[in-house]
C-alpha cells in the first residue's frame, strides 16, 4: 500500500501513451489539419507567406507527439515495474513511498 500513489501514476502514464497512439493512429490527418489551420493567421507575418513553413513546422510537431507518446509508454513501464521490485524491498514504508513517487515524476 505504501507504494499505490506511485502505481497510480505510473499506470496514468501508461495510459497517456496508449491515449497518444489511439488519437495519433486514429486521426493523424485531422490533427494534422487542425495544426495547420492553426497556424494559417500567421502565414504572412510568421511564416513569410511560405505554406512549406508551415508544413516543416506541422511534420515536426508530429515528431514530438511521437516521442511524448513512446516517452510516456516507456517511462510508465518502467516506473511500474521499478516499483514492483522498490514494494519487495526491505525498507521503510516512507522511503517506499518517496521513492515510487519520484520514478514517476523525476522524469
Amino acid at each position: 500500500m505504501s507504494v499505490k500513489w506511485g502505481i497510480t501514476l505510473a499506470v496514468l502514464t501508461n495510459l497517456l501513451g496508449f491515449v497518444l497512439g489511439a488519437a495519433m493512429g486514429g486521426a493523424e490527418a485531422q490533427i494534422k489539419d487542425a495544426w495547420t489551420a492553426a497556424a494559417q493567421p500567421g502565414l504572412m507575418t510568421i511564416y513569410q507567406n511560405d505554406p512549406q513553413k508551415i508544413s516543416a513546422i506541422v511534420e515536426s510537431s508530429w515528431k514530438m507527439l511521437q516521442r511524448a507518446h513512446m516517452h510516456a509508454a516507456a517511462v510508465g513501464t518502467a516506473a511500474l515495474v521499478l516499483i514492483a521490485i522498490l514494494a519487495q524491498l526491505n525498507i521503510s514504508d516512507l522511503s517506499k513511498k518517496v521513492f515510487s513517487l519520484c520514478l514517476v515524476l523525476v522524469d
